[in-house]
C-alpha cells in the first residue's frame, strides 16, 4: 500500500522508507545520491525543481490546450554526478512543468515516477503545501490555545 509522507530534507533517510512509499519534499537540498537511493528502494519522490540543476534531456513532450496554450510539459532527464571514490551516479527522472493559474507562473516538479499521470504528480506536491500551510498556522493556534487556557475571552 502506498503512503504519502511529507519530509523536509533534514529528515530524509532513504533507509527508513519502503517500496511503494511516496515522499513529497522540500527542494532546498537536492542530493542526487539520496534521490538514487530512494529510486533503488522503490520509493517515489516529488520535489520542486531547483533552477540551477544541470541535466541532459532524453525526451521532451508538451501538451497544449485547444487554444494552443501549454498545459503540461514532461521531460525525461538524466543527472550525472561524480561521488567519492570515483563512482558516477546517473539518475534518471522526470520534470513535469505546469501552469499555476493562481500565481500566473510555471512550476517545475522533479520526480522519479516515470509512469503516473502528470496530474497525480502535481496533486502530490499540492498536498505537501496544504500541510506546510497547516504548520505555519500551528504557532498561531498554540498562542490562541494558551490565551483560552489562561482565562482569555
Amino acid at each position: 500500500m502506498k503512503r504519502l509522507q511529507i519530509i523536509d530534507s533534514f529528515m530524509l533517510k532513504p533507509s527508513s522508507l519502503n517500496k511503494g512509499d511516496i515522499v513529497a519534499m522540500d527542494r532546498a537540498y537536492i542530493d542526487y545520491e539520496k534521490l538514487q537511493q530512494l529510486t533503488d528502494r522503490g520509493v517515489i519522490y516529488v520535489t520542486k525543481l531547483k533552477k540551477n540543476l544541470k541535466y541532459s534531456i532524453l525526451e521532451d513532450m508538451m501538451y497544449q490546450s485547444p487554444d494552443g496554450l501549454m498545459e503540461v510539459r514532461i521531460q525525461v532527464v538524466e543527472f550525472t554526478k561524480q561521488i567519492k571514490g570515483g563512482e558516477t551516479i546517473r539518475h534518471k527522472a522526470r520534470i513535469i512543468t505546469y501552469v499555476n493559474e493562481e500565481k500566473h507562473k510555471l512550476i517545475s516538479l522533479l520526480t522519479n515516477d516515470m509512469d503516473s499521470d502528470p496530474d497525480e504528480i502535481i496533486d502530490i506536491y499540492r498536498k505537501r503545501w496544504e500541510i506546510e500551510l497547516l504548520f505555519k498556522q500551528i504557532p498561531d493556534l498554540l498562542r490562541y490555545h494558551l490565551f483560552l487556557t489562561k482565562g482569555g475571552l
